[in-house]
């Protein structure tokens, strides 16, 4: 398996990803999403965002 470190510069955003909701996922993206839950710390989910886009000044 290949490793990608990222050095610089730090990330400062979200990592957003999307795949198809009308079947199982493939091999693939079953070990990519295994991989992000062991690296990632888990979150709190954000509000919704038509109040996330509201709240702004």
């Amino acid at each position: 398996m290949c490793e990608l470190r990222i050095t610089g510069p730090v990330l400062r955003g979200r990592v957003a990803l999307a795949w198809r909701t009308d079947g199982p996922a493939g091999p693939a993206a079953r070990t990519l999403l295994e991989l992000l839950r062991e690296a990632l710390p888990a979150v709190e989910p954000g509000p919704p965002a038509e109040t996330a886009a509201t709240d702004r000044p």
